[in-house]
């Protein structure tokens, strides 16, 4: 019996998945809540008084929102997470909180959206790109001409300790619209920060920071 013990909890340590690392695992903690402030800030065209036509920064719109840990499910691989929030706070995903986040001994990944079916397996999780960011985060910057004669960076910051911060910046690539985008995680309180500030066809700056 106690030979079959034995197995048993050899087999289960096996299985445990990795631990989230202490700066996104409040994002893997089932019935967690974080609210944050909200600026959300438009840009008007305006003609000038040299009769050609610019943008216009308006004064920012200011809010809270509120988001929650729905759901959480722990594989061999990894552990998986649902963060639904009470409002949209932008179209674009790359800096929100909400959405399905897959933690694995490597960093963290934004796996799907709110609305995508919550995965009943690691199988049902497709990882592509590198992680939001990694269970052991370094200081790092990183620029990489594209094929259409720009660049774009890419670089990991630490602001301030136990703090990290991933940020995107494609204003100066050669095709497309250009945006910095960046998402900062804290050790004990997950995402602390996001940014996005967007040059594309409707200029914006929508930035969250957690309150509590």
């Amino acid at each position: 019996m106690k030979a079959i013990l034995a197995l048993l909890c050899v087999a289960s340590t096996a299985a445990a998945a990795p631990k989230p690392a202490s700066h996104y695992a409040p994002l893997f903690e089932k019935g967690k809540k974080l609210v944050y402030e909200l600026s959300l800030t438009s840009f008007d065209v305006v003609e000038g008084k040299d009769g050609k036509y610019h943008s216009k920064k308006m004064k920012p719109e200011r809010s809270t929102f509120t988001c929650t840990v729905t759901n959480t499910a722990t594989f061999a691989e990894m552990t998986v997470s649902a963060v639904s929030c009470d409002r949209e706070i932008d179209s674009d995903y790359a800096v929100r909180p909400d959405g399905l986040w897959v933690a694995t001994k490597a960093g963290v990944w934004r796996a799907g959206s709110t609305g995508d079916t919550f995965p009943t397996s690691a199988a049902d999780i497709e990882m592509v790109a590198a992680p939001a960011m990694r269970a052991r985060p370094i200081v790092t910057k990183k620029t990489t001409k594209d094929a259409y004669g720009g660049y774009y960076t890419e670089s990991v910051t630490s602001p301030r300790k136990g703090t990290w911060c991933t940020t995107s910046d494609t204003t100066t690539a050669g095709v497309g619209d250009g945006a910095i985008e960046t998402l900062c995680f804290t050790a004990g309180a997950g995402i602390t920060r996001g940014m996005l500030d967007y040059y594309g066809g409707i200029p914006r700056v929508v930035e969250y920071k957690l309150k509590r």
